[in-house]
């Protein structure tokens, strides 16, 4: 006899401890689709006849969680296996020929703007709103350029890292998610960056041994030793010349702002461990953050695999604000699914 097909799903989630600002929903469906999201109350009427979704070939399917889920809240999403309605793409994905000396990968978002290196594997900008551009990666130099980047996983080889020339890189484009796929020529080394409409999250898929996670960067364009802060995890807030080292604790995480911005850089860590973090500016020109990273260098402690990363930029320029903001980013999600 052949398997009952369900006409659709009733997804629950739930929001747990922390508020949530437009957050993507992630699951894996077992049949194929095509499908469409209605977001409906506890009564099951509609309250959203389109809800952003993506479904792709593996049956992962991400929607949009719009607005703001208060802590605590649950929110009810009817899955129906039918035609979706169309909504304009939250993102959006295009090859350029060079960027900073590199083929490339473009991707507009609401938030910012990313520049990613194919050969590199890596970040060379990511540009807001306003046009400040938080990496400033540049192919020549050093601190001053050639140095700047995200991830920077893998050194002394420099891959991961823009302006790296062993990496091959392919993308995945939808309307509310793109995925990047990277891996070293020689495969041993492996990683994906899921880019949605408000920040981007790297898995390390494949590492043959220690790495680090880095921002280096310039934060609201241009680091300024005068303006320029960094908080983190441990609950400090200090001047962008304050070095420091240890390890930080769960859930791991550093903001950078700008006293003359609005709007602060985050990075995050997924998993905890025990692995030495630290930060330091360098030279005037850039930061020098890693999660796994001796201080100053050059010692990378990081082993988990799969690992998670989250970047992302914030718009707010109060620290507690932004806390919230990334914590909405990072903190996992309580699904429910029922027939």
């Amino acid at each position: 006899m052949s398997p009952v097909l369900l006409a659709s799903l009733l997804v629950t989630v739930a929001a747990g401890d922390w508020d949530r600002f437009d957050r993507p929903v992630e699951l894996r469906l077992d049949r194929p689709g095509p499908v469409r999201v209605v977001e409906v109350d506890a009564g099951g009427r509609t309250l959203d006849p389109a809800v952003p979704c993506q479904l792709e070939a593996d049956g992962t399917l991400t929607f949009l969680m719009s607005g703001v889920t208060k802590a605590g809240a649950e929110r009810r999403f009817q899955v129906l296996f039918e035609a979706p309605r169309e909504f304009k793409p939250l993102v959006k994905v295009e090859e350029v020929a060079d960027y900073q000396g590199q083929a490339s990968f473009r991707i507009e978002t609401p938030a910012a703007t990313y520049y990613y290196h194919k050969a590199g594997a890596g970040f060379a900008s990511l540009i807001d709103p306003d046009g400040n551009d938080w990496i400033s990666y540049r192919p020549t130099g050093g601190s001053d350029g050639r140095y700047r980047g995200i991830p920077n996983l893998i050194h002394p080889e420099s891959d991961f890292h823009p302006g790296g020339a062993n990496s091959v890189s392919r993308a995945e484009a939808g309307p509310l998610k793109v995925s990047l796929h990277s891996e070293t020529r020689d495969g041993a080394w492996s990683g994906r960056w899921d880019i949605f409409p408000y920040f981007a999250r790297f898995t390390v898929l494949r590492a043959p041994r220690p790495y680090w996670f880095l921002y280096e960067g310039t934060p609201g364009g241009q680091l300024d030793l005068d303006r320029d802060w960094w908080a983190s995890s441990d609950g400090s807030m200090q001047p962008i010349t304050e070095s420091w080292a240890g390890k930080l604790p769960a859930p791991q995480w550093a903001v950078f702002g700008d006293r003359a911005q609005v709007r602060v850089l985050f990075v995050a860590q997924h998993e905890p461990d025990e692995a030495s973090d630290q930060f330091w500016q360098m030279e005037g020109n850039m930061t020098v953050f890693g999660f796994g990273r001796q201080y100053r260098c050059c010692e990378k402690y990081l082993r988990a695999v799969p690992a998670h990363f989250t970047i992302g930029l914030a718009e707010t320029a109060d620290l507690d604000r932004a806390v919230k903001f990334l914590e909405s980013a990072v903190r996992p999600l309580s699904i429910r699914v029922e027939p």
